[in-house]
């Protein structure tokens, strides 16, 4: 009996989950890393990476006043914590409100039955 309640819960974490994207996701453009290239600094040609654009839908976070002002809080100037279904690699980036964040580090994985969730931080690349 107890692995049909357990079930029952998980199915309904899954659907609250995935429902809370619509309430509390925000619209970013997903710069999907694809490959880079190493540049000729002796004709000019600097490296350059090359990005997939896909419109996305994550939810985003900062810390908040109390915490940025606490002891060690202000390194989280300028960066997102960022919760998606997407698998975003350590190299992608988004972009919001006109300024372009970058994945600071691998993501983590969180399972929740059967759905897959990736949280990372990204951090202020540059302002477009």
């Amino acid at each position: 009996m107890g692995a049909i309640v357990d079930a029952a819960l998980v199915k309904r974490l899954q659907a609250q989950l995935v429902g809370s994207y619509e309430i509390f996701g925000h619209n970013v453009t997903w710069r999907k890393y694809i490959s880079s290239s190493g540049g000729q600094p002796e004709l000019g040609i600097g490296d350059s990476a090359s990005f997939q654009l896909r419109p996305a839908r994550w939810k985003l976070w900062t810390l908040d006043i109390a915490e940025m002002q606490a002891v060690g809080g202000q390194i989280y100037g300028g960066k997102y914590i960022v919760e998606t279904m997407d698998q975003i690699d350590a190299r992608d980036e988004m972009k919001i409100s006109g300024r372009i964040y970058r994945c600071d580090s691998q993501p983590i994985p969180v399972r929740v039955g059967a759905n897959l969730w990736y949280k990372a931080m990204f951090t202020l690349a540059k302002s477009t």
